[in-house]
């Protein structure tokens, strides 16, 4: 009797486990998927590959508004140091509403379970480090595709008149730099 009262829990017990599992909410699918994908370390990479760009953006602003650094490097690392954990917060709350927005219950179950997997973890670990040889690749790729492009969009800008601007002297120039 014992033996089948113990059985009986313990199948009733898996049931339950493996139920609650399968039954997580939504929002606590997304929100774990938000705290795998949305990390300080992702954003971090982000920053960090486009490091030139985002200092020139704001050496830039400041420089319209009166403000000239002697080190803008130092500046840059103390605004980032204090912006990425606030803009981690806040983009994993938006990033859990979007991913309710774009993800049906079951999509967001398999997602999270993936990402609970030993390759989602995986995955998780090596995205920062993707996204920034992506961020390289792009650069490079991006020129390169820019140059190939050059000549026809030069001959469309002049046989299709495709720019309409006052000053003839700006489309000459700009011309002239798609060789």
């Amino acid at each position: 009797m014992t033996s089948i009262l113990a059985r009986t829990l313990f199948i009733a017990a898996m049931v339950f486990n493996s139920a609650t599992h399968a039954i997580a909410s939504p929002q606590t699918d997304a929100n774990y998927i938000a705290q795998q994908t949305l990390t300080k370390e992702m954003f971090e990479g982000a920053l960090i590959a486009q490091r030139p760009l985002i200092l020139s953006a704001i050496q830039n602003d400041l420089r319209n508004n009166g403000v000239i650094l002697k080190k803008p490097e130092a500046f840059f690392d103390l605004f980032m140091g204090e912006f990425v954990d606030e803009f981690t917060l806040g983009m994993r709350e938006e990033g859990a509403q979007l991913y309710l927005d774009t993800f049906t219950p079951k999509e967001l179950s398999d997602i999270a379970t993936f990402y609970k997997s030993e390759t989602g973890q995986s995955f998780l670990k090596k995205t920062p480090a993707l996204m920034q040889t992506s961020f390289t690749l792009g650069e490079k790729v991006g020129a390169r595709a820019g140059m190939r492009v050059a000549p026809s969009l030069k001959k469309r800008i002049r046989d299709e008149n495709l720019l309409e601007l006052e000053d003839r002297s700006v489309i000459d120039k700009l011309l002239n730099i798609l060789r």
